[in-house]
This record gives structure tokens, sequence and C-alpha cells, in this order.
């Protein structure tokens, strides 16, 4: 699968336009830099109550991906994937997750969602994703029970929770109250990034980008028919 059948397969999913991957998913550190996650643990041990540190660097991010893309079997891990200061970049991280994942298992089933789904759907539950992408995530205490139910609700899946402008431990310690399997914090760019991907529309006879409303791509159609 090359990169625009992805991105065009994205598309009819509904999953946003900066998802499509710019690059190739073992390209990801030419491009992203990576943040040192730190967090404050409170552990108990008897009646005693200590604070423990928990540090995963660039390296252990770098690893962590590593393992993910190359994976020939999916295991059910939760992995939280968070960028500054919106979700624009850890979106394209899990895309580029996903790209390597359907090229070493071609019947992958898989779903986008925000925490507005309802796992409880038949209609959706029933297609039994191996990958689950839950995006749309800030750090607030609303509708937090909508994202663990849709945890729950594929526990045999790989779940990515895309963060906007929060690292991974902190909304998943002091937020969620869930367990995470790894967590990668995208902080910014090392170089320029390639442009923005084009997606060919279905219902046109030519390409226009992935970001402009239908209303825009509309109008163009109309100029286009017009000139000619």
């Amino acid at each position: 699968m090359t990169r625009k059948e992805f991105c065009a397969l994205l598309r009819s999913r509904y999953a946003p336009h900066y998802a499509y991957p710019r690059f190739e998913p073992e390209e990801l550190w030419d491009y992203f830099h990576a943040g040192i996650i730190l967090a404050q643990r409170e552990v108990k041990s008897g009646v005693t109550r200590q604070q423990q540190s928990v540090r995963v660097d660039a390296k252990a991010q770098a690893d962590i991906y590593a393992s993910l893309i190359s994976m020939k079997e999916i295991q059910p891990y939760i992995i939280g994937i968070s960028s500054y200061p919106s979700e624009f970049i850890a979106c394209e991280t899990a895309a580029c997750i996903q790209l390597a994942l359907m090229r070493s298992i071609p019947t992958l089933r898989w779903l986008w969602t925000t925490s507005a789904f309802d796992p409880r759907r038949g209609d959706r539950r029933e297609d039994n994703p191996q990958v689950v992408v839950v995006r749309s995530i800030i750090a607030s205490e609303e509708r937090l029970y909508a994202i663990r139910d849709i945890l729950d609700a594929y526990p045999r899946a790989l779940r990515l929770v895309v963060l906007s402008g929060v690292d991974p431990l902190d909304y998943f310690d002091n937020y969620l109250k869930y367990p995470i399997s790894g967590a990668i914090n995208i902080v910014g760019t090392k170089e320029k990034l390639p442009s923005q991907v084009y997606v060919k529309s279905p219902n046109t006879d030519y390409s226009v980008p992935s970001l402009l409303p239908r209303d825009v791509k509309l109008l163009l159609k109309k100029l286009r028919e017009d000139i000619l």
C-alpha cells in the first residue's frame, strides 16, 4: 500500500486531513522531535505514601515507536501520543503507525474516532477493529468516562490515544486514571516538512488539497467546467 492509497483510505473514513502521512513511517524521527516525558506518581506501600519520578526520554520513545511499526501481530497495548499545541503532529504519528501495520497485516481492521463515539452501537462494535485511534482529546475532565468506555470496549486491539497539549503520562495518571503501556510526546520538528498530501476526490476528475471544504471544491469544479 502506498502512502497516497492510505491517505485516500483515511479520507474515506473521515479521518482529519492533517493525519495524512507526509513521509514514510520509518522517516518519522527525521522530521519530528520527541520531548522528555516527566511525571510524579504517588506510590503507596502499606501506610506510607511516596513520590516516584517517571522519566521517558527521547530514545525510549523512539524504541516504543520502532516496536509498534514492526509488529507482525497486533498486541493490545494502550499508547498515548501527544503533540503541542494541538493534535496535528500526534495524529500524523498515529497514522504512520497504522500505515506500517497495514503493510504488514493487509487485512487489518481499524477505527478512527473521538470521545463522542458510543462503542455499544452494534453496527460499529461488530467490526471488531484491531487498531483503534481515539483523537480530539484535551486536558479536561469532560467525557473521561466516554474515553474509558472506548478503551474498555476493545481489549484485544492496539489503542492509540491522541492528545493535544498535555503529555500522555500526565493525562492518564491525573485525568483518565487508566493504565498505559507506552507514551510518545512530539514537541517540534527538526526541519522543513514535506508538502501537504493531496487526495483525489472519487466524485471529480481532478485533485484538490484534502483541507479544502466541500463548497470550495464545487466552486473550483464549476469554474473548470466553464473554462472548458
